[in-house]
């Protein structure tokens, strides 16, 4: 099996990391680059209708259930013992995408770009992170970077030259 490509969106709550992926599935997508997306809430996950038949066989004790349509399906699964899971475990479930864009699991050992905002987020989340491999942040707080900062920094409004940066980490041609 080869190795995925996972590269995580990292920051504070409000710095710009789903507009962020947001962008970069276009731009990938553009590239010919199956691109998945993982992001992780504190949330319940209702993501059917209440009532829909789908909860009734959850709530039957069914482990997983699968709703299809024409251009679509999801996938409920039961977490067995609700174990904490780590990124390889949801990544393998889904093997369709040629790269995985993670929201969350900031804390988990896997390659992530940084968002920061230097007015409202002065502790740069790199300094305690050795899997952090740049930071995107607005031109405008370039500026309020350390400067002793050995890291690549990135335009956060160039969502093109950030998925060519991924592109290039992984050795992904673009078409």
């Amino acid at each position: 099996m080869t190795q995925m490509k996972v590269i995580g969106v990292a920051g504070y709550s409000g710095s710009g990391k789903t507009t962020l992926i947001s962008g970069l599935v276009k731009i990938l997508t553009c590239y010919n680059i199956k691109t998945g997306t993982i992001k992780h809430t504190h949330h319940s996950l209702d993501i059917l209708p209440k009532n829909h038949i789908s909860d009734a066989l959850m709530n039957s004790g069914a482990n997983e259930v699968m709703v299809t349509n024409n251009n679509n399906f999801v996938i409920n699964r039961s977490v067995e013992g609700h174990e904490r899971k780590t990124i390889s475990d949801y990544i393998y479930i889904n093997s369709a995408s040629d790269l995985f864009l993670v929201e969350g699991f900031k804390h988990q050992p896997f390659p992530k770009i940084e968002v920061w905002n230097g007015d409202s987020q002065p502790a740069l989340l790199a300094a305690a992170d050795p899997y952090i491999v740049a930071i995107a942040v607005k031109n405008k707080d370039h500026q309020k970077l350390p400067r002793n900062l050995c890291i690549t920094t990135l335009d956060l409004d160039d969502h093109h030259a950030i998925a060519k940066f991924i592109c290039y980490y992984f050795g992904l041609t673009i078409q």
